[in-house]
């Protein structure tokens, strides 16, 4: 998946099926996910697993990368004291 600057993984999921030219349907028989669960993944309604994220990435032949870094690094102008600064 092409990461596109601060947007999220919703965002560029939906963004990297459309440059892709695939429909829901044709993303979810090449990853095995639903159709449904990739729709509200897209509408930012639904938290996926890493499962679900190894399944979509490995469908598009792409490797599933995580990095846990503080949100200091991530936001301009952000501190974090230990709490939510969401």
């Amino acid at each position: 998946m092409i990461i596109l600057g601060n947007l999220s993984l919703s965002e560029n999921l939906w963004i990297t099926r459309k440059r892709l030219s695939l429909t829901q349907e044709e993303l979810a028989n090449k990853t095995g996910l639903s159709r449904n669960g990739i729709a509200m993944m897209e509408r930012g309604e639904y938290n996926p697993t890493i499962d679900f994220l190894n399944k979509l990435c490995h469908g598009l032949n792409l490797e599933l990368k995580v990095e846990i870094v503080p949100y200091s690094e991530i936001y301009d102008n952000t501190e974090y004291r230990g709490e939510d600064v969401r």
